[in-house]
């Protein structure tokens, strides 16, 4: 049953993604920029529970664009984001390229996926 549910899930989130996400944010050097000039905004309903995130290593399941994940790269945190979608982490890497910070990608369905 999951084998199905993740086929069904990978073709879903690899049928143009990246498109709608240039679509939906821009292109990656645009959303970086937002995200340099806006990310904490996106953390605001996480970053009481996170505490100051410089030097923490974060793993962000379901992380898809970067959304979350680039913004705390950006303050400091060692993110790395575990989403089945190779055009997300198209999109996510680009834009982590152009807001200057690194970020860790793990292609793999997360309920399939063993932690180290």
């Amino acid at each position: 049953m999951q084998e199905r549910l993740t086929a069904t899930n990978n073709k879903a989130w690899n049928t143009k993604a990246y498109e709608a996400w240039v679509l939906h944010f821009g292109p990656p050097g645009v959303q970086a920029e937002n995200l340099k000039l806006n990310g904490r905004h996106k953390l605001r309903r996480w970053i009481k529970y996170i505490g100051d995130p410089n030097g923490k290593r974060i793993i962000n399941l379901l992380g898809s664009t970067g959304s979350k994940a680039i913004p705390l790269a950006l303050l400091g945190a060692d993110v790395t984001i575990v989403d089945i979608s190779k055009e997300n982490q198209q999109y996510a890497s680009e834009v982590a390229r152009y807001a200057n910070v690194k970020l860790n990608y793990i292609l793999a369905d997360v309920l399939n996926y063993q932690l180290r």
